[in-house]
């Protein structure tokens, strides 16, 4: 599947591209909101792992990340496995930014 599209619904039937499921102000949005109710960690991890996607649903706007998707994900003790399409990441981590804590860097697996 190509990079910047989502499934939906039966993946094997239909694909929507990314830029028409959410504007950039409506993933601003979510990824503030989401980091203020304590759904995304308020915190920098160590140990972030970038990779490509494994078909695992992004932690910030909840579409699948796909093989073809560059995927940056980390583990939280007591809070399990956050997984991020690179442009959520990005804006998760702008929003870190702005409420204080420095961004973590991404280790490389192949």
């Amino acid at each position: 599947m190509p990079q910047g599209l989502a499934p939906v619904g039966d993946r094997r039937k239909r694909v929507v591209p990314l830029s028409r499921q959410f504007t950039d102000m409506m993933l601003i949005d979510i990824v503030r909101e989401k980091v203020e109710r304590g759904l995304l960690p308020h915190e920098t991890p160590s140990g972030a792992v970038r990779t490509g996607g494994n078909g695992q649903p992004c932690s910030a706007c909840e579409l699948t990340i796909v093989p073809a998707d560059t995927q940056l994900a980390f583990e939280l003790p007591n809070r399990g496995v956050f997984r991020f399409h690179f442009g959520c990441w990005v804006l998760w981590l702008a929003t870190l930014v702005q409420l204080g804590a420095s961004p973590p860097r991404a280790n490389h697996h192949s």
